[in-house]
């Protein structure tokens, strides 16, 4: 039962429906991630977006998936901006969410479509995150009687998540129908006129968690032997134990640390991981005075970086908008002035910071010389690990990530007998989607299956005559449709 105002009680019917199943399948790597029963790093969950995402209902949403699976380790964080749309988000999911790399994403925005375009496909192309794409509820920016989802919702979306092999989460069909079928005001389930009030939030929470609970393949693939994502154990890397060798396709190479002596050296394309620009990121800067938003949309770098704290101070002021500024690391020291209408590139590399870097728009309080903003640049790989000690939960560490996706090499020196690391995990966003070659997987649903699978298929309906079938995809995933029905059974098959 749901609440939709006070003193009205009604059904959620329409938010008890399941998801639509071809959705569903882009969200099975998270799906046998829930599941699995083989060990592996904390499932990685990113809330982002606007303040719809920003609102408690994503998190509890996510709660109770959380504690669906008590057996695995989480992380979940929300890192939405409110008031910030595509065309911002954009840039500031460089401090924000590629660094996180997230199993899940669970995204919602308004703004630009080329914008928001730019960061699904970034997200594809950079992580290895299943994508769940929220649509927009309903506001009354049409007639609530007017059939269809509109031309966003509707056509736009689907496609887009159809290309980059996202999940959308439609949410403004069933919250329509359920404003209709309960003969309510559309603002009875906002507090203003976008955001959801509690009533609507629950709502919001009962429809998109439809997605996030769906039905899981059958059989389960394994979430670390798929396309995207794959274990390797050290024996089977080149070399002797004192110095193995990895080469690998991908961006992110994740390791198990075993609790045992001695300390293993890395090496990644020849040098220590932090001696590339890519070893350590700039995070979110802090925000403009009085308000919740960053001075600056993203920080560059074109140096190596280490870890450390930094702060920029306004030296004078021009005029609106326009200041001078020194900045200082906690490690690196004093490291230069500039101006914000010029492109600024600190003395040692490690601070670039272009024009257009500045998040202006959200500057709504005055600014005074003196102030000082900060922000730390955060390790994506480390150099040595050490064996750790004690028992508890097992130890995963990010050797390196933030790569060029591409073919690259890991060198692990050590000097002890027992080796330190025991296994990796490589995460290759170049990868295909979820799915072994040769093997049909189903989906199920109400009144029949989902069956999908990798490779070329037959079908027949006697067992008999098989024929070859027009979605035969020469290694592409295909997938139909399969109602249970009185009539003939309908089989499918891999073709030898």
């Amino acid at each position: 039962m749901f609440a939709a105002a006070a003193g009205w009680i009604f059904p959620l019917a329409h938010a008890d429906e399941p998801a639509v199943l071809q959705q569903q399948l882009n969200l099975q790597r998270f799906q046998s991630l829930c599941r699995s029963t083989n060990p592996g790093p904390p499932i990685r969950v990113l809330i982002y977006g606007q303040s719809i995402t920003g609102q408690p209902w994503s998190m509890r949403m996510m709660d109770e998936v959380r504690n669906t699976y008590p057996q695995r380790d989480w992380v979940i964080e929300n890192r939405c901006i409110g008031g910030s749309p595509s065309q911002y988000l954009v840039h500031l999911a460089e401090a924000d969410l590629y660094p996180f790399n997230p199993d899940l994403l669970v995204f919602h925005a308004y703004g630009d479509l080329d914008a928001y375009r730019r960061l699904v496909a970034s997200v594809r192309a950079r992580t290895t995150a299943d994508i769940l794409l929220i649509n927009d509820h309903y506001v009354g920016w049409d007639s609530l009687a007017t059939p269809g989802i509109g031309d966003w919702d509707g056509r736009i979306l689907p496609e887009l998540a159809l290309e980059y092999g996202a999940c959308m989460a439609d949410i403004r069909t069933p919250w329509k129908q359920y404003l209709l079928d309960n003969h309510l005001p559309i603002a009875a389930l906002l507090f203003d006129t976008v955001h959801p009030n509690l009533a609507g939030q629950a709502l919001m929470r009962s429809l998109a968690t439809r997605y996030v609970s769906g039905p899981s393949l059958i059989p389960s693939p394994d979430p670390f032997a798929c396309g995207r994502v794959r274990r390797v154990t050290l024996q089977e890397a080149a070399g002797a134990p004192g110095e193995r060798r990895l080469t690998f396709n991908g961006n992110r190479v994740v390791a198990h640390v075993r609790t045992t002596d001695g300390t293993v050296r890395i090496l990644l394309d020849g040098r220590p991981p932090g001696a590339w620009p890519s070893g350590a990121v700039h995070g979110r800067a802090s925000t403009w005075p009085g308000g919740k938003w960053p001075c600056l949309l993203q920080i560059r770098t074109d140096a190596p970086m280490v870890a450390e704290k930094w702060s920029l101070q306004i030296d004078s002021i021009t005029r609106t908008n326009a200041f001078q500024f020194s900045v200082v690391g906690e490690s690196t020291g004093a490291d230069g002035s500039g101006s914000t209408d010029e492109t600024f590139r600190s003395r040692s590399g490690r601070v670039v910071i272009q024009p257009q870097d500045w998040y202006w728009d959200a500057l709504y309080s005055e600014l005074s010389v003196g102030m000082v903003f900060s922000w730390s640049s955060i390790p994506t790989g480390v150099d040595s690990v050490s064996g750790r000690t004690g028992s508890g939960s097992p130890e995963w560490v990010d050797l390196v990530s933030n790569l060029e996706t591409g073919p690259h090499e890991l060198v692990f020196s050590q000097t002890s007998e027992s080796e330190v690391i025991g296994e990796v995990i490589i995460y290759d966003p170049s990868g295909p989607d979820i799915g072994t070659p040769g093997v049909l997987y189903c989906l199920p649903g109400i009144g029949g299956v989902l069956v999908s699978g990798w490779g070329n298929v037959e079908e027949s309906d006697d067992l008999r005559d098989w024929s070859a079938s027009p979605l035969q995809g020469d290694g592409q995933r295909w997938q139909k449709w399969m109602p249970y029905s009185e009539g003939p059974m309908h089989y499918v098959r891999m073709r030898p």
